[in-house]
């Protein structure tokens, strides 16, 4: 986790400092930490999501694609404590005031984060202070810092927010029940929460040098299926069999008409194929 104090430290050294240059650095400060914030908190939920579903790299885009993918509290504050195991007659099954009857020991706290108020700031601080404003008149005079008291203000108004979230002491990505697959393209596990999962939506794998994605199929309230999203072609050699699976998403991923070679696997005759906007074979190299 990010040492938040000692980040506030550096920016109020910048602050006491006040001069134009400081002042600009200890907004950039800011940016930096409240993107720190936002992105350890995808960090966490990466084991659940992948970034090619995340949509954007914005802390809002971020943070709200974790809330709709992982979890919907991963910015609230919560608690977790832990006591050791109930000891109950064999074939008992606990109740709740056995539950309240333990000697629960706290092991730590997630802070929470006001993203309405933080993305605020973040737009803020670059409005202030760390763009060249953009004339509107000839007479308009430019100048390399922006308004050295409204960025004062902002940074405060940082520090205030940044304060609050120090109080944590850990992070965590949710609670919920989790499917899990194995890729077929690279062997990384994809899990998921169940409660997430809406039925005909796209999941990615993980790993980030991957292609393959699933669509998922709900079964019931437990079962999910994933089913892999493949073009595939009949190799062009008469004398071979052959059928050619490419990950949808190389298909996704090329421009309009633009396109792209692969070989059969058998056979090695190389087959050009074409991607948007309609998928076909395209060409056949004798």
């Amino acid at each position: 986790m990010l040492d938040i104090k000692r980040r506030m430290q550096v920016i109020s050294d910048l602050l006491d400092l006040n001069t134009p240059e400081s002042v600009t650095y200890a907004a950039l400060e800011c940016r930096l930490v409240i993107e720190y914030l936002c992105y350890d908190r995808m960090k966490m939920a990466l084991g659940l999501a992948s970034y090619a579903d995340m949509g954007g790299w914005t802390p809002s885009k971020v943070v709200k694609a974790v809330e709709e993918l992982v979890d919907e509290h991963i910015v609230e504050s919560c608690s977790i404590s832990i006591a050791q195991g109930l000891d109950l007659p064999a074939g008992q099954q606990p109740t709740k005031e056995d539950y309240e009857k333990l000697d629960f020991k706290p092991i730590g706290s997630q802070a929470a984060i006001n993203m309405k108020q933080i993305v605020k700031l973040w737009n803020a601080l670059s409005k202030a202070g760390l763009h060249i404003q953009v004339p509107k008149l000839p007479t308009d005079t430019l100048a390399i810092y922006g308004s050295q008291s409204t960025t004062i203000k902002k940074v405060r108004e940082c520090l205030t927010e940044f304060a609050k979230i120090a109080e944590g002491t850990m992070l965590t990505n949710g609670f919920g029940a989790e499917t899990s697959i194995t890729c077929d393209g690279c062997g990384f596990p994809i899990r998921r929460r169940i409660k997430h999962l809406e039925d005909g939506q796209t999941v990615s794998c993980i790993n980030p040098d991957c292609d393959e994605s699933y669509t998922v199929e709900l079964v019931n309230d437990k079962d999910v299926n994933f089913g892999r999203r493949q073009a595939l072609f009949d190799c062009q050699n008469q004398n071979c069999s052959t059928t050619i699976s490419l990950p949808w998403k190389q298909l996704e991923n090329k421009k309009a008409f633009e396109r792209m070679e692969i070989a059969c696997k058998d056979c090695g005759r190389l087959h050009r194929i074409g991607s948007n906007p309609v998928v076909e074979m395209v060409e056949v190299e004798s």
